[in-house]
């Protein structure tokens, strides 16, 4: 009665494995260009970085499925 269910539930792609460093180089190095650009167009490298970073934490809080009825948290 208590088996956990390992169905990938969320968002698409939520079950693809995100590759931390990979991911914090990335926007790590889109940030570091922030100098050579006009404010204005600053905004669209914040939001990519946004993007990246709660598309990656999505993807985490996905992967433990349901919690177990009686468990804490259920």
């Amino acid at each position: 009665m208590s088996q956990r269910d390992d169905r990938s539930f969320g968002i698409p792609g939520g079950n693809q494995p995100v590759d931390p460093e990979r991911l914090l180089a990335g926007v790590e190095a889109s940030i570091d260009q922030l100098d050579e650009l006009d404010t204005a167009d600053q905004v669209a490298v914040y939001d990519q970085a946004h993007t990246a970073l709660a598309e990656a934490l999505a993807r985490t809080a996905d992967t433990g499925g349901p919690p177990i009825p009686g468990q804490p948290g259920a």
